[in-house]
């Protein structure tokens, strides 16, 4: 084609038919080995130190803010092989994981077959990725503590119990 002229790509019509059929091939798992390539790219991708940037919740913002008050150095973003976790502080070898309860189901309010929109996947794939997450925490051997929302709402000392727990060992 001569410069200027349209490729199909730029037609509407043909992008969403495209974009479809990706899916339907993708949903299928017609597209799996394509999956695991990008999956295994991401993950030397932060092992590698070259992916940094990781969003922080405001609550996590205040949890590492209470820590430092109490006067213990935090890491955040803190990664253990491929998965970033929220707050690590050194001097107690202790993860802290603050879990939304939407983004993580808290099984207190939410049952293995909701649907999270948000994270296109069910409670129960959801718990089971968190648990592989701990379960490699725990391998690597560091302390970890869990902090769901709710509890962190009805328990604005949780975090100072929670250190005071390690820190007393």
């Amino acid at each position: 084609k001569a410069i200027g002229d349209k490729n199909s790509m730029s037609n509407l019509v043909w992008r969403k038919k495209s974009s479809n059929n990706l899916k339907k091939k993708w949903d299928s798992g017609e597209m799996e080995h394509a999956r695991k390539i990008m999956s295994d790219t991401m993950k030397e991708t932060r092992r590698s130190g070259k992916l940094k940037s990781v969003i922080r919740s405001k609550k996590e913002k205040e949890i590492i803010v209470e820590i430092k008050k109490m006067g213990y150095a935090v890491k955040h973003s803190f990664k253990v092989d491929t998965k970033i976790c929220d707050v690590f502080i050194p001097t107690l070898n202790l993860i802290i994981e603050y879990n939304g309860d939407y983004w993580h189901c808290n099984p207190k309010k939410y049952g293995p077959d909701y649907f999270n929109q948000k994270k296109q996947k069910t409670a129960k794939e959801l718990w089971e990725y968190d648990k592989n997450k701990i379960d490699l925490i725990k391998e690597k051997g560091y302390n970890l503590e869990i902090v769901w929302e709710s509890d962190l709402n009805d328990d604005n000392t949780l975090i100072n119990k929670l250190i005071k727990k390690y820190d007393a060992k």
